[in-house]
């Protein structure tokens, strides 16, 4: 929007505007550039997705803001890299192919199809304020969204999960990183994974929080 008259210079006008003008950017560049977003673009960029959204083809991408990874801790974005194919997952199960606008979303009666082949629920709560949008069960979608030349990015919180995760994967969203050290020290990562040679389980995991580790006297 501008906001005043044109400024006159010798060659020419300069109108000042409100706001920076970036729906020409492509989703992957908009993303490096929002300090909100950043954390989850290394997500996207180490699951190898920022050629997919830097191309001509359209998404609608659903990203977790800088407070809403922050419960998550620091060791987060490392946990992730050390998985390849959990950050890949991850990263997938929040983009969808296709422009979804606001009403297409409080609207929505299926679930949505994302990146991976991942069923996406989409949720609606009136509220006094209005009607909240919700996707995945829990992550709030902030509307509106920023638009793209290829498509939108909606803000929301919290995270949301893939809904395939075994019991060392769900550890890592669930900030169990000293259980996770304690579990690998003792060699029974692959009882998390689901890959006992034993062949036994499931299993009813009770773990201490990062917390409760702390604080062991």
């Amino acid at each position: 929007r501008v906001i005043i008259e044109a400024v006159e210079a010798i060659d020419g006008l300069i109108y000042l505007l409100d706001t920076v003008v970036l729906s020409h950017l492509s989703l992957a560049e908009r993303l490096q550039i929002g300090p909100q977003l950043m954390d989850f673009y290394d997500v996207f960029g180490n699951a190898g997705l920022l050629g997919t959204l830097g191309s001509d083809e359209t998404f609608t991408l659903f990203v977790p803001t800088a407070p809403a990874l922050e419960p998550l801790g620091e060791p987060f974005i490392d946990e992730l890299q050390l998985r390849a194919d959990l950050q890949l997952r991850t990263a997938q199960y929040h983009v969808v192919p296709g422009r979804l606008e606001p009403d297409d979303l409080m609207m929505r009666s299926t679930p949505l199809t994302t990146l991976g082949d991942y069923s996406l629920q989409v949720q609606t709560l009136d509220d006094v304020g209005g009607t909240r949008v919700f996707v995945g069960g829990r992550g709030e979608v902030t509307i509106p969204p920023l638009e793209t030349r290829n498509g939108l990015i909606y803000s929301i919180s919290p995270l949301i999960l893939p809904p395939d995760l075994d019991l060392e994967e769900r550890a890592v969203f669930g900030t169990l990183y000293s259980f996770l050290n304690t579990m690998r020290g003792a060699g029974l990562t692959p009882l998390l994974r689901g890959e006992d040679p034993r062949g036994e389980g499931p299993y009813t995991v009770f773990a201490p929080t990062d917390v409760a580790f702390n604080g062991v006297i």
